[in-house]
């Protein structure tokens, strides 16, 4: 008699054997507020791209720069924190900077300065640790619009004689610039009336 021999395929779902984290390393973030969970992507032995199971546990240390809140990251404070991915026994970890704005820093003031009708351009710009941050709106004013005036571009128009304080403000953070403007000299060319 003939028994039929039966091959039985089983398919066996791929089994995870890395965790990585997509994107920039480490993520800089210049405020306080959320920011998404990193991107975890989850790889066989091969490095091929699985589908994330479910299981997949987030935790960041230390709870006074960075907190897990649901499915984002809540920023707390200036400093570094490790964010850590685990899925079983497989572990990733991503650093975050939390790098807060620090420093106004005002450019432009002629030297010397020159007297009162003049006019020049000041510039400023956000720092966080030395490090420039793009975008950021900074605020300029004068303490005496009489001595001089500088509007939201940083035109500033000196009108006359006296001892004036330009300030650029970005959040709480302040930078002010002293200025002691000069009557503007008379043109000897042109005579003067007795």
């Amino acid at each position: 008699m003939f028994t039929p021999l039966v091959t039985i395929l089983l398919a066996c779902a791929p089994t995870p054997a890395s965790l990585s984290v997509a994107g920039e390393s480490p993520v800089v973030v210049h405020e306080l507020g959320t920011l998404p969970l990193p991107t975890v992507q989850v790889l066989d032995a091969n490095g091929n791209v699985l589908p994330t199971p479910e299981g997949l546990a987030f935790s960041v240390a230390p709870p006074t720069v960075a907190t897990i809140l649901g499915d984002r990251i809540e920023t707390h404070a200036d400093g570094d924190a490790i964010v850590t991915v685990t899925l079983g026994d497989l572990v990733v970890t991503a650093p975050i900077l939390v790098s807060l704005p620090d420093t106004v820093e005002v450019t432009g003031v002629p030297d010397p300065l020159p007297s009162a009708g003049a006019t020049f351009q000041l510039a400023a710009r956000v720092l966080a640790d030395g490090d420039v941050i793009a975008d950021r709106e900074v605020v300029f004013a004068s303490s005496d619009p009489g001595v001089a005036v500088v509007d939201a571009t940083g035109m500033v128009t000196l009108l006359a004689p006296g001892v004036v304080t330009l300030s650029a403000t970005h959040a709480s953070i302040r930078t002010d610039v002293a200025l002691v403007v000069t009557a503007a000299e008379a043109d000897p060319a042109v005579p003067t009336q007795l």
